[in-house]
């Protein structure tokens, strides 16, 4: 989505670029030379190479075969054999190596239901907080 908003705001930029360059807009020429034609051509690079980087890369965590859903079984199963440290998100019901994420969900974004276990305590409360039949 942010991709796409990016896109839009360059071909918006590119457009008066065009118009400027056509003199079809009133401005004066030093202006129109010097400020005006290339800022917007500046913009509407900087907004058509963040807008292509969003639209190839955006939701690469939502399309990643690791980091699909589990069940609420496969979640348990997952956070009682795995060695420490990893993460767990709850909104997602997502294991999580630690190097992935360290404390917030690539997936989600969400810090307060993505649980850091560093030992058996907080293996213990991960699995108590993983909700049933999920």
């Amino acid at each position: 989505m942010g991709g796409v908003v990016f896109l839009l705001l360059a071909a918006g930029f590119a457009a008066a670029g065009l118009r400027l360059s056509w003199e079809t807009l009133p401005q004066d020429r030093y202006t129109e030379v010097v400020w005006w034609s290339p800022a917007s051509w500046m913009f509407a690079g900087l907004f058509g190479f963040a807008g292509l980087y969003l639209v190839v890369t955006g939701g690469i965590w939502k399309r990643d075969s690791r980091f699909q859903p589990m069940s609420s079984e496969q979640l348990v199963a997952a956070v009682q054999n795995a060695a420490v440290p990893f993460c767990v998100c709850l909104d997602c019901m997502l294991f999580l190596p630690y190097e992935v994420s360290v404390g917030r969900c690539p997936r989600c974004e969400s810090s307060g239901s993505c649980l850091e276990v560093h030992n058996g305590a907080d293996r213990k409360t991960a699995l108590n907080a993983i909700p049933p039949g999920r």
